[in-house]
């Protein structure tokens, strides 16, 4: 009486199934550069990394929510810093006694309330991101 196997992994076909294998020997800065490009990455192997590059497919540092939040702190004060410059021309502008025409002084706080405005869309697009940012957290 021949018993026949039920249980275990399913076959798989023949396009899926990985028959060849390669040894790449690196020397202690190339492993080092190596395992922190892994690590960095988004795959949590070397196998897939390896796979992933061997597509072709762009490999891009995984991103911590730290460095991100650090970044959008950045981005937020120099906008900040641009808005107290501008204001500070717009006071300047305003408190000037001089023979400039009044639609040119007009011209250009305009455009400073232009900027202003930018920089604030701007600052709460970055609020956005950090909310839904620390909503995943």
């Amino acid at each position: 009486m021949e018993r026949t196997k039920t249980g275990g992994r399913p076959k798989l076909p023949d396009e899926e199934k990985r028959q060849y294998s390669f040894h790449v020997r690196l020397n202690k800065e190339e492993y080092d550069i190596m395992e922190t490009r892994i690590k960095r990455s988004r795959y949590g192997s070397r196998r897939q990394y390896l796979l992933e590059m061997s597509k072709g497919a762009t490999i891009r540092p995984e991103v911590t929510e730290v460095q991100l939040f650090d970044r959008l702190k950045d981005i937020y004060m120099e906008i900040n810093h641009i808005g107290k410059n501008i204001n500070q021309i717009s006071r300047k502008i305003n408190s000037m006694e001089c023979n400039v025409p009044g639609s040119v002084i007009e011209y250009e706080l305009k455009k400073c309330n232009k900027t202003m405005e930018t920089c604030k869309h701007q600052t709460e697009i970055l609020a956005e991101i950090g909310h839904k940012i620390s909503s995943k957290v």
